[in-house]
């Protein structure tokens, strides 16, 4: 198995180190066990997306970050891997936004000029379907909105570009997997555009201010890609007059960034203290990822860094080198001279780092990879082992990771905590959450029994609390119609809990089966 020494090293993780390291595992595990030879793989990239020859020495420079491999050559991996078109390509796009979304709209991972006469009749056909009712899927999304990014000579009226932008951030906030990567990667680019950033920022404040509608973290949170002045209003005043608590949350998630890329004018900043130091000190809040996140706000504020804490002080850290050392012992090939240093960065940042957005960003890396499976069934079986009643916390972050790197084989264990009657109603949103978003699925009966829909069942569990919310949310990730007509029309379950299945219900059909 790959070489470890699971302590952390100090040197910073940059995201071209991220982008190698998905490239490179990627090939030595493959299925194929051929691509483990980087003669072999090189002598075989020529084609499909690729034009022209590439020499060992090419493949190990993008897979040690020497060079920085353009979306061409990443969509080869896919091709010659036999993964699914995006798999490699969005999470590549994903973790340079993340890392740099000052460079405003164009993506980071390279692509081709092309033609512009092509480039202009290309975005009139998707223009057109993005503008009508007709289905658009996440690689039309990219391609359009690379197009408009990296042709300015391109323009669209005022109003298409409010269309396009509430389009697309409906269904970036109800897609799911690849489908969400591609439309969350082009949500940003319009968040960037010198003329399209106007609409997206305020489809992302008018959302948010709706009490009515049901996805809130990330509509706030979005506005940390946007440098306009609109934006850290809007984040500003979710700060200081929430709409709701899941809004406030993904203020002080945006903040991080915004403080990061130097959003905040003076004025601005000094709001930003005062409203921060608040959540910071209260004594009576009862979020600890809201405290997190105000302690790491007025640490950056006062010129510092978000970061791990110290490692050898935190308990989880033991827990992490466990889950990394398990996923190492199972991998299902040994390559000579392979020392795998990133993975239990990748492992610790998912189950220690204060900032949620570093932990979701280093689950979807790990998920792009052959590690996925080793890397879940390791969480499983330390989420198994803990005392869930008493290390609230920990259960959180276990399960938080598997919503996002968990499978099939995962889904039996999240399920009975999600309908465990004597557990905190934290751990159950937690797994109920985790489970709209896991790969498999459960049967129609487990959602019947978490929100008692059926036959006898007494009132549901946490009814009307974030347990119940979680639930309904993921019945409409998951596209289960039926079962959330029962949920809007079942008048023993609370009024909020009925208008929530009501709003997933009238979104547009199109925005329930995405691809």
């Amino acid at each position: 198995m790959p070489r470890l020494t699971a302590r952390p090293t100090g040197a910073p993780l940059l995201t071209r180190h991220r982008i190698a390291w998905l490239l490179r595992v990627n090939r030595i595990y493959a299925r194929d066990p051929r691509w483990a030879k980087g003669a072999v793989f090189a002598g075989a990239f020529s084609g499909g997306s690729w034009t022209g020859e590439v020499s060992t020495s090419t493949i190990s420079r993008w897979e040690t970050g020497a060079t920085r491999a353009g979306r061409p050559a990443v969509r080869r991996y896919e091709q010659l891997l036999g993964l699914p078109p995006g798999r490699l390509t969005a999470t590549a796009d994903n973790l340079h936004r993340y890392a740099m979304p000052s460079a405003g709209a164009v993506p980071l991972l390279a692509r081709p000029a092309g033609d512009p006469g092509a480039a202009e009749r290309q975005v009139d056909v998707l223009l057109d379907r993005a503008l009508d009712d007709t289905p658009v899927t996440g690689g039309e999304w990219d391609e359009l909105t690379v197009l408009l990014t990296t042709h300015p000579q391109l323009r669209l009226r005022s109003r298409d570009w409010t269309a396009l932008a509430e389009r697309l951030l409906t269904e970036s906030l109800v897609s799911d997997g690849l489908a969400w990567q591609q439309r969350h990667e082009a949500l940003h680019r319009l968040l960037g555009h010198p003329t399209g950033q106007v609409a997206a920022v305020s489809a992302c404040i008018a959302w948010a201010a709706d009490a009515g509608n049901q996805v809130f973290l990330e509509t706030v949170c979005l506005l940390d890609a946007s440098a306009h002045r609109d934006a850290a209003v809007g984040v500003l005043a979710q700060l200081a007059a929430p709409t709701n608590d899941s809004a406030f949350l993904g203020a002080l998630l945006a903040c991080v960034r915004k403080v990061h890329l130097g959003h905040f004018d003076g004025t601005q900043a000094a709001v930003l203290r005062r409203l921060v130091r608040q959540v910071a000190h209260d004594a009576d809040r009862q979020r600890a990822d809201e405290r997190e996140l105000a302690v790491v706000l007025l640490r950056m504020l006062d010129g510092g860094a978000p970061s791990l804490p110290d490692l050898t002080t935190v308990p989880g850290f033991d827990l992490a080198a466990r889950v990394t050392d398990s996923a190492l012992s199972v991998i299902a090939r040994e390559i000579p001279r392979f020392d795998d240093p990133v993975l239990p960065v990748l492992v610790r940042e998912v189950l220690l780092h204060p900032v949620s957005d570093v932990r979701l960003y280093s689950a979807l890396t790990i998920r792009a990879t052959p590690y996925r499976e080793p890397v879940s069934g390791a969480l499983s079986r330390e989420l198994s082992r803990v005392a869930v009643a008493r290390d609230v916390r920990l259960a959180e972050r276990l399960l938080e990771a598997l919503r996002v790197i968990g499978g099939s084989s995962e889904r039996p264990l999240v399920q009975r905590l999600a309908l465990a009657p004597a557990l905190p109603e934290a751990v159950v949103q937690a797994a109920t959450s985790a489970l709209a978003h896991m790969g498999g699925a459960s049967p129609r009966s487990f959602w019947e029994n978490v929100l008692a829909l059926r036959p006898g069942a007494g009132r549901p569990r946490g009814a009307g609390g974030r347990a119940a919310g979680a639930a309904v949310y993921g019945l409409g990730i998951i596209g289960e119609t039926g079962l959330l007509r029962r949920v809007a029309a079942e008048p023993r379950i609370p009024s909020a809990t009925r208008a929530a299945a009501s709003w997933w219900l009238r979104l547009p059909a199109r925005a329930r089966a995405l691809v």
